[in-house]
């Protein structure tokens, strides 16, 4: 079992490698610094909005970002998507087999298949659930996205491990990221995936995948309240292994609501160590309101806007209900 075990690390390492490029017998890769963006390669370019690169990847995308929550109907995805591709927002990310069903389909009418990078999972498989980490049923699951997307690439897997209240004490094993990363490398080679993330609620399972070398992405919580580690922080770890950190519920879980949008994502758009937050939104207007925190990201925040940060800290947590207590994990990163 033993040696099962270490052809399978070997197999995930060996891949994981060649994707990442030629490296020295240190492990350090031969580029001597991260590529420049290039506006004629990146999609949906627009010269207002921010972009910046996924990981180990030569892949730029925007800063404001689109997740899959919110909204109602094919219809309402489809002005959406239409929208957020004129406004420069390049990256999708679905969590939800229903999400990626009528994203798929909205695109699909709309021929913008091509016109964004997508993230996607298959809720609700967790990666933390090791009797259901197999390569035969996530191959199945990821052949089900790609008709659901009508195409024959996905960019970006990337499973979700440890989200519920009752699952934040459950750490994704060794054994399941090696799996999961197997069946990247299969489906990889096979042409159908690009690159490989992982999302998460739980921060000892976000630090542990950062260092593994077959992953590009972590998405994981980060809000206004969230606050930087000056020591062993999460994104110097990432900028280290050179992992992409994805900002999910950028609006608390969505109890951040109405015109402050677009102060919530300034804010935490001023972390250069992100690569992209990831709001959900509802309707156009909501959309055209969030862009305006890239668009605007050089102009100070302004005194009544800095106030009203801090008025809408005072007491969050308390004015929590008990199933979303668990952001308390994510005042520090």
């Amino acid at each position: 079992m033993a040696d099962d075990k270490l052809t399978r690390r070997d197999f995930v390492k060996a891949g994981s490698l060649m994707v990442a490029g030629a490296v020295v017998g240190t492990g350090t890769p031969l580029r001597a610094e991260p590529p420049r963006m290039d506006p004629t390669k990146v999609r949906n370019f627009n010269p207002k909005m921010g972009y910046r690169r996924l990981g180990k990847s030569d892949v730029w995308i925007s800063e404001v970002s689109l997740g899959g929550h919110g909204g109602s109907g094919l219809e309402n995805r489809k002005q959406v998507l239409a929208r957020a591709a004129e406004l420069g927002i390049n990256y999708l990310d679905t969590n939800m087999v229903a999400e990626c069903q009528v994203y798929g389909q909205a695109l699909h009418e709309l021929k913008l298949r091509d016109s964004f990078y997508i993230g996607f999972e298959s809720w609700p498989f967790r990666a933390h659930e090791a009797d259901t980490v197999k390569v035969e049923t996530m191959t199945k699951l990821i052949e089900e996205r790609l008709k659901d997307y009508h195409t024959d690439c996905l960019d970006m897997w990337r499973p979700v491990g440890s989200t519920g209240p009752g699952d934040l004490t459950s750490v994704v094993t060794d054994r399941s990221l090696d799996t999961i990363a197997e069946t990247f490398e299969k489906m990889k080679q096979q042409g159908k995936l690009r690159f490989l993330g992982l999302s998460s609620h739980h921060p000892p399972t976000i630090r542990k995948i950062i260092s593994h070398p077959a992953y590009t992405a972590v998405l994981f919580p980060y809000f206004f309240m969230t606050k930087e580690k000056q020591q062993e922080g999460m994104l110097p770890l990432c900028e280290k292994h050179d992992v992409g950190a994805i900002a999910i519920k950028p609006m608390a879980a969505g109890f951040i609501k109405g015109e402050t949008h677009t102060v919530h994502l300034k804010k935490i758009l001023q972390s250069k160590g992100l690569t992209a937050a990831l709001p959900g939104v509802n309707n156009v207007q909501q959309l055209e309101q969030d862009v305006q925190a890239s668009y605007t990201r050089d102009v100070p925040l302004t005194e009544q806007q800095t106030r009203a940060l801090a008025d809408e800290a005072k007491d969050f947590y308390a004015r929590l209900p008990e199933q979303y207590q668990w952001l308390r994990n994510w005042e520090y990163v």
